[in-house]
């Protein structure tokens, strides 16, 4: 076998990089004629904040969405990229979209990075290329709002190559300047989106598997005391100052099924999903725009995806325990997408989403990083095998044909995947056709139908999304602004009131009640539901305006009764 010296791989290196980079851009350029799509119309479109720069400003001190849609979530990197691209490109999408195609390019390029450090050369460019086709990213690339995803991610594997260089028995010593720079990555990808505080966790399942260090543990503990104590200080304060500004620390939790649920409820809905994550990580033919009940069933107990579920995480859970020193590519690769998966999978906290392709961007780093570590397994077993050069000689260009078609197969999907997601309508019409049981894009056609005026259509999507999740109660408070907008208040009123009983916070169904009690000359229960909501502190200025308007009726009765009782 020839054997590829460290100065070649030198020299082969750019075209390496070029190669994944033009694979990124096959698979994501069809995204450059999109507009604003799903939250983009809010966060971004609609959002005056981020339409001049002193919003860039303003982002670190509020939540990234706005007050009056719930104001969750603190994401100030992310939301000053929004401003200073609409700034520089005039409110126009296509800024956005080139932005986001620049930063999948350094994305990919930065897990070739990482997966150089721990891999052969030609395995680590497969990790890569695997990695820049995968169509499962296309959610996070063709939706503006996925700049938050492709931020974090670059943060977290800029900060995991330098920490592994640090690790080197040759690599540079972990002094000062090291350590800032490595926290200012973390800080700044904690900025982007939540989810890059598994980064110390990272670290640490690097130490246990990829980094090679023969001293004691305690002595490689004292070596890293005052890295893991500035990775540990940033995360506290990123934290504080998100309680500060959010008043929480928790996340946003719209997903009315696992609001209200139990652990167990969560724990194995989660279990059950797990054969989803890894159909999505290993063969994404089939992708929809939202992954709702029924589509992904809300589990009370074990079914058969749980059952599938809880074989799945254990033999990964035994590979990594067992195989860290056998297969430690392998085994931080499962590592890290367990790892990256638990603070979207509602087993800690709910999260607002049961399943979505973007929450599987990051983990999908590790998921590549192991497949290209059977792949290298593979191929150094084959080259090693005595006597059998016929044998060896076909495979060689046998595996080299698979992964070419599966690239090929990574492109062609992801670049067809790329306009769906063009805006609301072609997304939702999509998601109707792609998951016909998925009750929340039902949901977000009929809404889509509702503003272009075609009420017959966007009640039918609301009734069959009724139908899917007779739980959920935006579906009602819909329903009932629906009928009102008709002028039916006789149909609204009880669909308002299945909301509130089935979420009694709903500022919807309550503000609908409320106006169509109005209407009815219900004054008396109408000031009572306003008196609760402005105790409550939630959209005041509505409902101390019916808290006027019935009274103000209340005593025009009282007068009119009063003329003709004289």
């Amino acid at each position: 076998m020839h054997h590829v010296t460290r100065d070649q791989v030198r020299d082969l290196t750019p075209w390496r990089r070029a190669g994944v980079a033009a694979l990124a851009v096959l698979a994501s350029a069809t995204s450059l004629r999109n507009g604003f799509a799903y939250d983009d119309v809010a966060l971004i479109e609609a959002n005056p904040a981020a339409h001049h720069l002193a919003g860039a400003l303003h982002a670190f001190v509020t939540s990234y969405w706005p007050p009056a849609l719930g104001g969750s979530l603190y994401r100030p990197l992310t939301s000053a990229l929004f401003a200073i691209q609409w700034v520089a490109g005039g409110g126009a999408p296509a800024l956005f979209h080139v932005v986001s195609v620049a930063l999948y390019v350094g994305v990919a390029l930065a897990v070739l990075a990482l997966a150089d450090r721990i891999l052969p050369p030609a395995a680590a460019s497969v990790a890569a290329a695997l990695f820049a086709v995968h169509p499962v990213h296309v959610e996070v690339v063709a939706n503006v709002v996925g700049q938050g995803e492709l931020l974090a991610a670059l943060a977290v594997l800029v900060a995991m190559v330098r920490y592994l260089d640090h690790r080197r028995p040759d690599g540079p010593p972990f002094d000062g300047p090291a350590i800032a720079i490595l926290a200012a990555l973390y800080a700044a990808g904690l900025l982007a989106k939540e989810h890059a505080v598994v980064l110390p966790a990272l670290c640490v399942a690097a130490e246990l598997t990829v980094v090679r260090d023969d001293r004691p543990w305690r002595a490689r503990i004292a070596a890293l005391r005052a890295t893991a104590a500035a990775l540990v200080l940033t995360g506290v304060a990123w934290l504080a100052i998100r309680m500060l500004v959010l008043g929480t620390a928790a996340g946003e939790s719209t997903l009315i099924p696992l609001v209200r649920s139990s652990w167990s409820t969560r724990w194995w809905t989660t279990i059950g999903v797990v054969p989803q994550w890894v159909r999505l990580l290993g063969w994404p033919a089939r992708l929809v725009a939202t992954y709702s009940p029924p589509e992904v069933a809300i589990r009370t107990g074990a079914d058969a995806s749980a059952a599938l579920g809880l074989a799945i995480v254990g033999l990964a859970l035994v590979v990594v325990v067992l195989g860290r020193r056998r297969w430690p590519v392998v085994a931080f690769g499962l590592a890290w997408t367990g790892l990256v998966l638990l603070p979207v999978s509602n087993l800690l906290v709910p999260t607002g989403v049961l399943l979505a392709e973007r929450s599987l961007f990051l983990p999908s780093v590790g998921a590549m990083l192991a497949l290209a570590a059977v792949w290298g397994a593979l191929e150094s077993a084959s080259s090693t095998v005595p006597g059998r050069r016929s044998l060896r000689s076909l495979g060689v260009p046998l595996r080299a044909l698979g992964l070419v078609v599966v690239l090929l197969l990574g492109v062609a999907r992801s670049a067809t995947r790329g306009p769906v997601w063009r805006d609301d309508a072609t997304l939702f019409a999509s998601g109707v056709h792609d998951g016909p049981d998925d009750y929340f894009t039902h949901f977000l056609e009929a809404r889509a139908l509702a503003r272009a005026g075609r009420s017959a259509e966007a009640e039918r999507e609301l009734r069959t999304a009724i139908r899917l999740a007779p739980d959920d109660p935006r579906l009602y408070a819909f329903l009932g602004w629906h009928d009102l907008q008709a002028g039916d208040c006789d149909a609204a009123t009880p669909a308002f009131r299945q909301a509130l009983a089935l979420w009694p916070m709903s500022y919807e169904a309550r503000a609908g009640l409320v106006t169509c009690l109005l209407h009815a000359g219900d004054y008396a229960e109408a000031r009572s539901l306003s008196i609760v909501a402005v105790a409550s502190g939630g959209h005041q200025a509505f409902f101390r305006r019916a808290l006027v308007a019935a009274d103000s009726a209340r005593r025009a009765d009282s007068l009119h009764h009063h003329g003709d009782g004289a």
